[in-house]
């Protein structure tokens, strides 16, 4: 059953690699009826770097790590959950995929988190992110891309079953439906199918995303269309094609993508 309004719901966090197809899951989230999604944070990545490379600094202070775990951890759900309670919503969710790289110390703040990892096509994410913002970024991205999904899995290996949880992008996009009954499920909320809907809700931050669902509706009459699944690499030059074998590539098919 759904969580109410001012329960101790566990809060949920989107990670992946950039290009994965975060901010589709995100938005779908932010459009259940319990869940608040908003724009994406960064701030633990940040803080948890203040906790690593800087805890020299910090610790003149004279106060332990788990004073600093608990002061992030209030600022940080305080804002969440006041984001939350404006929106009518019972449920707080954090969308960053970043937060891939600090599951960690993420987890440290609040240990009933419930981690979603997207997992693409590292092919698909580079050709996304050549589309996107160019060649530089997109010959940058098989290494953010392995870095990212192996610091996940990692975390996950070791995780309660009921903590972390991988959806594959292909899936979200080619069978929508059933895969986000699982997740849902998963999360411990009532399926509602006004989420495939994402498209009709006012959230956050989303004029990138709103251009995307209004084109996929106009050929396919949803808002999620099944074509983005298929292959976007034939824009890869050899030169970034031979960068994503050398780079991606045995991770890329250990996860079954050939």
């Amino acid at each position: 059953m759904s969580h109410r309004v001012g329960s101790a719901a566990p809060p949920i966090f989107i990670v992946g690699s950039p290009r994965s197809g975060t901010s589709l899951l995100r938005l779908i989230l932010d459009s259940h009826p319990a869940i608040a999604c908003g724009p994406e944070t960064h701030v633990l990545a940040d803080l948890d770097e203040s906790l690593g490379r800087h805890w020299d600094r910090l610790a003149r202070y004279g106060a332990e790590r788990e004073h600093w775990h608990d002061a992030y951890r209030e600022a940080f759900a305080r804002l969440k959950a006041d984001y939350a309670a404006r929106r009518g919503k019972a449920r707080w969710a954090d969308k960053t995929p970043a937060y891939a790289q600090h599951l960690q110390f993420v987890t440290a703040l609040f240990p009933d988190a419930q981690v979603i990892h997207v997992i693409r096509d590292a092919r698909h994410v580079t050709a996304s992110a050549l589309a996107r913002w160019g060649w530089r970024r997109a010959w940058a991205m098989p290494q953010m891309w392995r870095e990212s999904v192996e610091k996940a899995r990692e975390f996950g290996r070791d995780a309660d079953p009921g903590r972390y949880r991988e959806v594959r992008f292909e899936q979200l996009v080619g069978a929508t439906e059933d895969t986000l009954r699982r997740v849902f499920e998963w999360l411990g909320e009532d399926w509602d199918p006004c989420v495939l809907d994402y498209d009709r809700f006012d959230h956050d931050g989303t004029g990138r995303n709103r251009i995307v669902s209004t084109a996929a509706r106009e050929r396919s009459g949803t808002a999620i269309d099944p074509s983005r699944a298929r292959s976007e690499s034939r824009s890869l030059d050899l030169l970034l094609r031979a960068r994503i074998e050398r780079v991606a590539g045995p991770l890329n098919r250990e996860l079954g993508y050939v």
